[in-house]
Order: structure tokens, then sequence, then C-alpha cells
């Protein structure tokens, strides 16, 4: 009976012992809930998009910048970019999107992209439906007049001719971007072609006149002062330095471009940004490819605890490529830039971002030598 009640004893002893750890335990945990609620300790999810939106407003402070032409609104439009784009429109052919009649005066907005740096800067990777393309250039046309912007009318076009810069056949990609900012090339079934010495002046009116489905020639080629049109198109020279006139049907993002077909295994390449969550958390990963005109994208950031965004899929095997790492937050700047790696089979690199200044990263951009 003495045994029974000894053993009942120490029974409710650790009773007691259990019950008073507990209510010590909810007591820390409410005491720290508590404090959360009135110091804002407490974790809140961030929405990344929101992120995101704040890291590209940043970059565009680097943007590739934008050449403006001023030209009169009643004689053809012919303006020449510093590397070699021409651009012929018909005045007769535009229309402002308010529905209000074009001012005397028309600016034709030009920003083009020739090398790696120039794609980096413009946030405009080289990719179709995640297939990776071969850029032979890209450039950004937009019109306005008395403030307001100008498309064309409904069944018209306008002449462009790229600069040539490759012997092998090129096809017309009109740009988009999605919600995040990112750069997709949608093939217009359209190609560039080589064109053999000819008269570039006759070739670049017609593009002009017949693509614009004008029914009568004669009656398109009396909307345009002969004279005019021969001094402001130039030298006929220019057959060797571009592709033949291509005819757009809209303004925009454009880029003269191939599939990268080369018969190598593909892989995913993968990156480790190896920073402390706290510090780096949303970050823009660019590869830059070395040997081709060519940058792929991608946002890394964490989620749920859960990594986004940490990897290049469909890459070729043995391609060179740098990687350009860069973050801003907590109105920081955090970037990385890599030497030339050869991308291994499943390859795996790890990306430590620095502090820097506005200057010292344009001049890390500056250092992505294009090609």
């Amino acid at each position: 009976m003495n045994f029974v009640v000894y053993t009942n004893s120490i029974t409710m002893k650790t009773l007691l012992h259990i019950l008073l750890v507990g209510t010590i335990v909810l007591t820390s945990c409410t005491n720290e809930q508590i404090k959360n609620e009135i110091t804002g300790d407490k974790k809140e999810q961030v929405d990344p998009s929101k992120e995101i939106a704040k890291l590209d407003a940043f970059l565009r402070k680097f943007d590739e910048p934008s050449q403006i032409f001023k030209v009169p609104g009643n004689k053809l439009i012919k303006v020449k970019g510093k590397q070699g784009t021409i651009i012929l429109i018909n005045p007769s052919d535009l229309e402002t999107e308010s529905g209000q009649p074009l001012a005397s005066s028309i600016e034709i907005e030009l920003k083009e992209l020739s090398n790696q740096q120039q794609l980096l800067r413009a946030n405009a990777q080289t990719v179709s439906d995640g297939q990776l393309l071969v850029s032979g250039g890209a450039c950004y046309i937009n019109a306005t007049s008395g403030g307001g912007k100008i498309k064309l009318k409904t069944g018209k076009t306008y002449s462009v001719a790229f600069p040539k810069t490759s012997n092998n056949e090129m096809s017309l990609y009109y740009g988009q971007r999605d919600s995040s900012g990112n750069m997709n090339w949608k093939q217009a079934g359209k190609y560039f072609k080589i064109q053999k010495p000819i008269d570039y002046l006759s070739r670049m009116y017609d593009v002009l006149v017949v693509t614009g489905k004008d029914t009568s020639r004669k009656t398109a080629r009396s909307d345009i002062n002969a004279k005019d049109y021969q001094e402001q198109l130039g030298d006929s020279k220019l057959s060797e330095k571009v592709y033949a006139p291509i005819a757009l049907d809209q303004f925009g993002w454009i880029n003269c471009d191939r599939l990268f077909n080369k018969d190598a295994p593909r892989t995913t390449v993968q990156f480790v940004i190896t920073n402390k969550v706290e510090e780096v958390n949303y970050v823009s990963v660019s590869l830059i490819f070395n040997d081709i005109k060519s940058i792929m994208k991608s946002y890394y950031y964490i989620y749920d605890d859960k990594i986004e965004g940490d990897r290049f899929e469909n890459i070729p095997v043995g391609m060179k490529a740098r990687f350009l790492a860069v973050s801003y937050q907590h109105d920081k700047i955090f970037a990385a830039l890599t030497d030339e790696k050869l991308l291994a089979e499943k390859h795996k690199e790890n990306l430590l971002l620095k502090e820097m200044s506005e200057k010292e990263f344009d001049e890390l951009m500056g250092s992505v030598k294009g090609s």
C-alpha cells in the first residue's frame, strides 16, 4: 500500500512539472506573438512581382539611348540611324491613335541594338518561345505627332533596311514583353535577303508602294515629289551595306534573327546566389554568349521558402558565356560579372554579388564587349 502511494506521488509531481513547463512555453509564445504584433517583427511575404518591377525600373537608368528625328509631316520621311538602319515612311499612310490630324512635324524614335551590351542594356533577351536566337540586330521604332502616338493606317506598311551583319538567312521577328518585362520574339514569316548591286532607290520605293497595297503605282508616285525622294534617300551604294528593304506593318520592337540550330546536346545551366537572403533575394541574371550575338535572362527570387528562376533551360553544351547578376534592394546595388565560362553538361555556377555604386555598375555593364 505504501509503495502504491509513493508511485502516485512521483506521477503527480511529474504531471505538475509538465503543466508548469507547458504554461511557461505558452506564455512565451503568446508574449512573442504580442511582441511581433506591436513591433512589426512578424515575417511578411513580399510580392516578387513588385520587387522585380523595382529592379527593372532601376535598370532602365542604364538603358541604351534612343535617337530622335524631327521631320516634316508633308513629305517622304527617311531617317538613317547611327548604326546604319534606314527607315522610309510615307506620311500619308499614318494616322494618330486619337483620331486627330497629324501635326506639321513628326518625331521618329529609333533605338538600335547591334551587340550584346546594347541588347543587355535594353533588356532585350534573344529568345523565341524558349528557343535561343542569334541576333543580326534589333531596333525599336516609334512615331509621334503633336505629343500623341501614331499608327499605320489599315493595310499600310513602311520600309526598313537593316545593316547587313551576316551571310546567313535571317528572319523578321516582332518583340513582345511579358508581365515581368522579359522579351519574347515572335516570327513574322518574312525573311531578310542579301541583295545584289541594284538601283537601291527604286527598290526602297517599290517596297514602300507595293507592300502598301496601293492599287495604282502612278497615283502613289504622285504623292511623293521625285526630287525630294531622290535627295532624301541618298547613295545607291547602300545596297552593299544593308539587307534588301523589308516591309513592316507595325511600330515597336523589330529583330533580324535566326534560330540557333547547332547540333550540340542541350543541358540545364543552374546558378546559385551565395549572398545572404536578407541582403540579396531578387536578382536579374543574364547569360551572355561569347561566340554568338545572344542573351538569355532569368529572374531569381525566393518565395515560400522555394527558389524560383535559378536556371536556364535548353542550353547547347560547349558554348562559352558569362553570367551577369544584378540586384537592387534596400536602396543598394549588388552585382557580379563572371569571367568566360565553358558551359558543360549540368553546369552549375556560384554567384556572389558585391555592393557597388551606380558609376561602378555602369562601368561593369560597359565591360561587356559586344560582338
